[in-house]
């Protein structure tokens, strides 16, 4: 979510440019339909296969991907992450890109590396967002976050705000979910912050979080870390 500023930012720059995104399947969604994009290129992770699927056929399926990418000739790829990531520059290699930025991991098979000092800004998506001077002098404002929903999503979008919120001018997403728990909020910080936003009464707020069998057909989900939130809200 946070690299949909960046990506928009890249075709800004470069308006006739080829912009492609390998993605994790978990995140797809995120950047379907978005009009900045050539291709999207959407791999799994062996732990996150379904039920009918093999490891097996997961490597085969990504090994396609790759080949695929191999064929496409890249000015450069960014590794849209603010933080050193050796997956992600593993992923790039694999790929046969010869130009690569990202976050500084000490190592020369980063050609563009960024160092603390080059990110701006506090926020993630201003952080990510930086990668964009490493390919234009261009002072280019940073556009809003943004999914691209069909005309049926956004008519079903309304009609479940208005079965959902009463008439409210401002509506704040609030996603309690993490698939890593060292990066995961207490959930007391959550409802802090929904408490500040619905003291005003003209502010709405909907939680959101990852169900049941979101990432591995065992997940639990985190329905009952949804729940808590709930019940210390005013009434």
């Amino acid at each position: 979510m946070c690299t949909t500023p960046l990506i928009e930012g890249v075709k800004t720059a470069y308006p006739d440019a080829n912009l492609y995104l390998l993605i994790n399947k978990v995140s797809q969604d995120v950047v379907k339909n978005n009009p900045h994009l050539t291709k999207v290129f959407v791999y799994k992770k062996a732990k996150h296969k379904a039920k009918n699927e093999t490891t097996l056929g997961v490597y085969f399926e990504r090994l396609m991907i790759f080949l695929q990418l191999r064929k496409i000739k890249f000015d450069a790829a960014i590794l849209a992450n603010p933080v050193p990531c050796k997956y992600s520059l593993r992923l790039a290699k694999m790929a046969g890109v010869k130009n690569i930025i990202g976050a500084d991991l000490g190592s020369s098979e980063i050609h563009h590396p960024f160092r603390a000092a080059d990110f701006h800004g506090k926020h993630q998506v201003e952080h990510t967002f930086s990668y964009l001077s490493a390919i234009t002098d261009r002072s280019i404002a940073i556009p809003p976050v943004k999914v691209f929903l069909t005309a049926e999503e956004q008519q079903q979008a309304q009609q479940r705000l208005q079965s959902l919120l009463p008439p409210v001018e401002r509506v704040f997403a609030v996603h309690i979910s993490s698939r890593s728990p060292k990066r995961r909020w207490p959930i007391e910080r959550y409802a802090e912050i929904i408490n500040r936003l619905v003291a005003d009464p003209t502010t709405g707020v909907l939680i959101f979080w990852s169900p049941q069998g979101t990432l591995t057909p065992d997940d639990i989900g985190d329905q009952k870390r949804a729940e808590q939130p709930i019940g210390w809200l005013p009434e």
